[in-house]
């Protein structure tokens, strides 16, 4: 009911900004454009409130996982109709992520109930390659699946002895994918609390459980190990290729032990083994150094150094302050 309010609330401003005269007649682009987010309540009203040539966005979920979770939203529209496919999303952060055959599923449904199109939003952009070959093949193929985008890139790019184990791999982690954007959502997003809160919340208060925290850590090592028996490459490329995957997802599992050993000093801090917590502490603090220096070394763009920039400050600095706090509270008692 709050959505629902809100939505006609924004509409009544929007109307008032683009019909009162004293708005838009003096400006100098009288004829602009807007968007505007509504309540997906309204959705079955918009055709009669909005002016001709008007285009609907339907925003479905944060993630495509969550997306698929809601089939009652791919309904038909009499508006030319579109929605945003979310490639990587920073409340699961700077871990690695695929969701390939979730924007598939997305994709199938709209095609289904006569939607338009998408836009895409994305974050780390290394990661997104299978992914794109994919879209860019179902923009024109409607029946383009994820599986013949994956083995057109990789015989591409290494041969075809690298197809079998690159699909396994990938496979693993999307899986993985799933289940972080299920139950892991905030779970590694890039704010200053993103590594120390595994130890200053209380144990067990993380959505992403320890259970689920191991065999995400497990499935990315499995992954790593799939693509090395991929081989090295025959070529600069293929050896590029090849090298990043094995890499992000190695830099995958390493981040998951940081976040155990957060969580194992903060239950330490719980049971008052605060010495032990603090030795603890100080191990995080290694192994955050090495899951970033694992990505530093494969990192091609901005967008990955950038990320590196701010684990160093989120996961290694902060995670070090945290520890001398800890360590100098537990001297003064």
């Amino acid at each position: 009911m709050k959505e629902l309010k809100g939505g006609i609330a924004a509409l009544y401003f929007m109307d008032k900004l683009v019909n009162d005269p004293q708005v838009l007649a003096s400006t100098a682009k009288p004829d602009a454009l807007f968007i505007q987010a509504t309540s997906e309540w309204l959705y079955p009203l918009l055709s009669k409130i909005l002016p001709e040539g008007s285009l609907a966005h339907r925003a479905l979920a944060y993630t495509p996982a969550r997306a698929l979770l809601r089939p009652e939203a791919f309904v038909p529209t009499d508006l030319p109709t579109v929605t945003t496919f979310s490639l990587h999303d920073d409340n699961i952060g700077t871990i690695p992520q695929l969701c390939t055959n979730s924007l598939h599923g997305i994709r199938v449904a709209m095609q289904k109930v006569g939607w338009d199109g998408f836009t895409t939003r994305y974050w780390m952009i290394s990661d997104h390659d299978p992914c794109l070959a994919y879209l860019a093949k179902a923009t024109w193929d409607a029946d383009a699946t994820p599986q013949q985008a994956y083995e057109d890139q990789v015989r591409a790019v290494c041969g075809e002895a690298a197809i079998e184990p690159m699909l396994n791999a990938l496979a693993l982690l999307e899986e993985v994918t799933v289940d972080l954007e299920i139950h892991g959502m905030g779970f590694a997003f890039v704010v200053p609390e993103t590594g120390t809160r595994q130890f200053t919340q209380k144990p067990g208060k993380d959505t992403l459980k320890d259970d689920m925290l191991e065999s995400i850590r497990d499935r990315y090592t499995r992954a790593a190990g799939m693509v090395k028996q991929a081989g090295l490459g025959d070529n600069d490329a293929a050896k590029r290729y090849l090298r990043y995957w094995h890499d992000r997802l190695v830099f995958g599992a390493q981040y998951m032990t940081f976040a155990q050993m957060m969580r194992s000093a903060a239950v330490d801090r719980e049971n008052n083994e605060k010495e032990q917590a603090v030795e603890k502490l100080a191990q995080a603090e290694q192994l955050a150094r090495q899951a970033i220096q694992t990505m530093a070394g494969v990192s091609r763009n901005r967008c990955d150094r950038g990320a590196v920039a701010l684990m160093a400050q989120y996961l290694v600095r902060d995670v070090a302050q945290l520890r001398q706090n800890f360590e100098c509270a537990v001297e003064q008692v």
